[in-house]
């Protein structure tokens, strides 16, 4: 393992830290907007499902000549390599499971006592 492969590893793992950070602050937003746990669950069930998706099936492509982001063709979907259904089985899972698991930590969360109102 050369020097390179440590740097890229290490932004990986940043990568991931960062994710599972972003998504449990988004938990944390559910739980401050939402009151009914079956709601916030059925959203964390929602965004979880469509990331994973999204991730299981492009696994393996990437997009080239997308010259005009915002507003053109969207450019050409490259096949980098085909995946086996276990390898795409296999990061699908690993997606589902960090991004299910920091947001339901955010959003299941107990509320404060000190930082409910009282009506009188």
């Amino acid at each position: 393992m050369g020097f390179s492969d440590g740097i890229s590893r290490a932004f990986v793992y940043f990568l991931s830290a960062l994710w599972i950070w972003a998504m449990y602050r988004l938990g944390v937003f559910l739980h401050k907007e939402y009151r009914s746990k079956i709601k916030i669950l059925a959203i964390i069930l929602g965004i979880t499902g469509v990331l994973t998706y999204m991730s299981w099936s492009s696994l393996g492509t990437h997009v080239q000549n997308d010259d005009e982001p915002l507003f053109g063709s969207g450019g050409d979907v490259v096949r980098d390599y085909k995946p086996g259904l276990a390898q795409k089985n296999r990061a699908a899972t690993m997606i589902f499971l960090l991004t299910f698991l920091s947001l339901a930590a955010g959003a299941l969360q107990k509320d404060d006592p000190s930082t409910k109102t009282r009506n009188i």
